[in-house]
C-alpha cells in the first residue's frame, strides 16, 4: 500500500554547503555520512556510483526533501519543480496555473536545480504538488493513478493528480503533468530534481504489484537513522523516477 507523498531528491555538488542553504526553509532532521549503493540505485544512475550520502529536511506542512551526493555527477537533466496547488481554486484557476507553470519550463532546466528550488523557496517556502513535463499526459495519468492517485482536473495540455495522505497529517499532496514536446530520463546521480519518493507499507509489494509495462528496480536495503530502509524505483512512461520506499523500525 502506498502511503503518501513523502519527499523530492535533489542531487547537488557539495551536501554541507547544500545543507546551510536549506536549513533557512526546511530544518535537518538526518543527516549521515556516505553509504553504499545497493543495486536498485546503480540502476538508476549514470555513473553507477559505489556510495553516496543524503541529508533529510522537512516542516509538517510540506513535502519533504532529501538532499543527494554523488562522488561524481551527471549532467542535469530533469524537468522536475515543486509548485503550490490550491485546490478550493480550480478548475477556475487552471489557466493561471498553467501560464505559470509554462512561464517555468521555458526558462530551462534551471526549475529543477538546487539553486533554482532555493530561488522558489525564498517566494513561497510550502509546496504541496511536484511539477512533471510528461509527453503524452494521458499514459503518465494511467501510471499515477496505478499508485494511487486520482484526477482532480485536466485539459488538453495539463493533468493534476492527487494523493490523500493515509498517515498523519491527513493532507493531500499533488502531481501535476503539464505536457511538453520531449523529455528525457531521469537519473539518480544527476544534477538536480531526479526523483518522487513515496512512503509504502512494503516497497517490494508496491513494486511487485505494479500492472503496468515501466522500468521497474530491484529493491534495496540501507541502514538510516537507526532504521531499515528498503528502495526500489518505477520509471514513469515520461521517464521521471519514482522511488518507492518502505521504513522498518530496528
Amino acid at each position: 500500500m502506498i502511503c503518501r507523498i513523502d519527499h523530492i531528491g535533489i542531487t547537488v555538488r557539495s551536501l554541507e554547503d547544500a545543507q546551510a542553504e536549506l536549513e533557512a526553509f526546511y530544518p535537518r532532521y538526518f543527516g549521515g555520512p556516505w553509504i553504499e549503493t545497493g543495486s536498485a540505485l546503480r540502476e538508476v544512475s549514470v555513473h553507477q556510483p559505489s556510495r553516496f550520502r543524503i541529508s533529510l529536511h522537512g516542516r509538517p506542512d510540506s513535502i519533504g526533501i532529501e538532499l543527494i551526493e554523488y562522488p561524481r555527477l551527471a549532467t542535469a537533466t530533469s524537468s522536475i519543480f515543486p509548485w503550490y496547488v490550491s485546490p478550493e481554486a480550480l478548475p477556475d484557476d487552471l489557466p493561471r496555473l498553467k501560464s505559470a507553470v509554462r512561464s517555468k519550463i521555458e526558462r530551462g532546466r534551471e526549475a529543477g536545480t538546487f539553486s533554482g528550488v532555493l530561488s522558489q523557496l525564498s517566494a513561497h517556502p510550502v509546496f504541496n504538488a511536484v511539477v512533471v513535463s510528461v509527453e503524452d499526459p494521458a499514459a503518465d495519468e494511467r501510471f499515477w493513478k496505478d499508485i494511487r492517485f486520482r484526477r482532480i482536473v485536466a485539459d488538453d495540455d495539463v493533468v493534476v493528480v492527487g494523493q490523500s495522505s493515509l498517515l498523519p497529517p491527513f493532507e493531500n499532496r499533488y502531481v501535476v503533468l503539464f505536457k511538453t514536446d520531449r523529455t528525457v530520463p531521469c537519473y539518480t546521480d544527476a544534477e538536480g530534481i531526479n526523483e518522487i519518493a513515496l512512503l509504502c507499507a512494503s516497497c517490494r509489494a508496491s513494486l511487485d504489484a505494479f500492472r503496468h509495462d515501466v522500468f521497474r528496480s530491484s529493491v534495496s536495503a540501507f541502514s538510516v537513522n537507526g532504521n531499515e530502509v528498503s528502495l526500489g524505483y518505477l520509471r514513469s512512461p515520461s521517464k521521471a523516477l519514482v522511488e518507492l520506499m518502505s521504513v522498518r523500525r530496528t
